[in-house]
């Protein structure tokens, strides 16, 4: 335990200019606080110039899922500033989402959980973000309903399966509601969306080799690929994106868009 605790601490230190500049002060008081002293209850975190908490749970994997969004910056592309419609699949507790209601504070945004205490942790940060209206549903290439299965790789790896699958490699949540893209247009109200964020551990697969009826209605799309859970994912996204021209590449996560979108300038 004290060994854990040092190792976290020299970390810390190293990692203070950073941390700064990302949080402020008061922000890593309240990281430092829950790293070292925090209880397991979802504990407040704060960006700097943000006034509004940003809820993670210790012991979980929701601060690796803040590192990634906030420290390291992985949604950090150039955009341009005219996006109006973006859909957020695989929310999970709503960083991304915070993310890009920062990012674009004149678009509206999706988001979409279909892990219950995700979701109603995503709901809690969203409060005062009335531009984030939030799903309870996992992203597939049809509406109904589908397994969720943990593989015990954390809160944010939860993955889905089709009735007609087998041998997911973990538990059986249970049935949750499934949306397709089509149904989200239709129940919103739009023809259009100017970014589709998926991160939906595998299921991108079978949601981008169905997706004639809808990727020409899509501008842009980041996408983190999860062919070492489910080969076949990044020839499905190649496929389903051939008219789109690439953009950026970061890690895992790939970014496509059309030669003319809304944000481009």
């Amino acid at each position: 335990m004290l060994e854990t605790i040092t190792s976290r601490a020299v970390k810390l230190r190293r990692n203070i200019p950073l941390y700064l500049r990302t949080f402020g002060l008061r922000g890593l008081l309240a990281f430092a606080s829950m790293r070292y002293f925090g209880s397991r209850e979802p504990h407040r975190l704060f960006l700097r110039g943000n006034p509004r908490p940003i809820w993670v749970r210790p012991e979980s994997t929701d601060f690796l899922t803040f590192r990634d969004i906030f420290v390291d910056r992985e949604y950090a592309f150039e955009l341009g500033d005219g996006l109006r419609l973006i859909v957020d699949a695989g929310a999970n507790v709503g960083l991304a989402a915070i993310y890009f209601a920062n990012a674009f504070p004149q678009a509206r945004i999706i988001a979409i959980e279909p892990e219950h205490e995700n979701f109603l942790l995503l709901q809690k940060n969203i409060v005062g973000y009335p531009q984030i209206v939030a799903v309870e549903a996992a992203l597939w290439w049809r509406s109904g309903q589908i397994h969720l299965t943990d593989p015990g790789r954390g809160q944010h790896g939860f993955i889905t399966r089709d009735d007609a699958q087998s041998g997911s490699g973990g538990a059986d949540v249970g049935l949750v509601r499934a949306v397709c893209i089509e149904e989200l247009l239709a129940t919103h109200g739009v023809d259009q969306i100017d970014l589709l964020k998926v991160d939906i551990e595998g299921s991108e697969k079978e949601v981008f080799e169905a997706s004639q009826g809808w990727i020409d209605r899509v501008s842009v799309v980041i996408v983190e690929l999860h062919d070492r859970f489910k080969p076949g994912c990044a020839a499905a996204f190649a496929q389903a994106t051939r008219a789109m021209v690439p953009v950026a590449e970061r890690g895992k996560v790939v970014v496509k868009a059309r030669a003319a979108y809304p944000g481009k300038a």
